[in-house]
């Protein structure tokens, strides 16, 4: 049985016949580490590598559910789902149903990080740059059929 929920009033995990949910560790990184605790809003709470908060308390924006890989020699995009979803990095807990609205911030907008927005460029170049490349390439093909034939 997976371990259990350490945010107030969860009870994920606690019973054998409840579904089991994903859980996860607190993360080692020491900003996102006091992120995740200020957010669980628990009094004098150390959490020890026991503890763990489940997956109901991220929205489903903050998982990896799918890796990618650029093939070179192809040129194309491949994605893979993965077996278990995995938080993105950065990820804080925001949703406390159990709890009183105000302890959650799931409605509230996220302010986009710098290290979000030079991603998102990153990744709008890296799109780019592909289109191109598809494109160069298909060019390429069709010079090559046209000249086979011309001869």
């Amino acid at each position: 049985m997976p371990s259990a929920c350490c945010v107030p009033n969860c009870k994920s995990n606690y019973t054998k016949n409840s579904p089991n949910i994903s859980v996860f560790s607190f993360p080692r990184d020491e900003n996102t580490r006091r992120a995740w605790i200020s957010a669980i809003k628990r009094d004098n709470f150390v959490p020890t590598k026991y503890s763990k908060v489940c997956a109901k308390h991220f929205p489903e924006n903050q998982f990896l559910t799918v890796r990618e890989a650029f093939n070179t020699s192809t040129g194309e995009l491949i994605q893979v789902p993965m077996e278990y979803k995995r938080l993105v990095p950065g990820a804080v807990p925001s949703i406390f149903p159990n709890l009183p609205s105000y302890f959650s911030s799931e409605s509230k907008a996220r302010r986009e990080t710098p290290m979000d927005r030079a991603t998102c460029k990153d990744m709008e170049n890296l799109k780019a740059a592909l289109n191109s490349s598809f494109q160069d390439i298909a060019k390429k093909e069709e010079l090559e059929k046209i000249k086979l034939f011309l001869i």
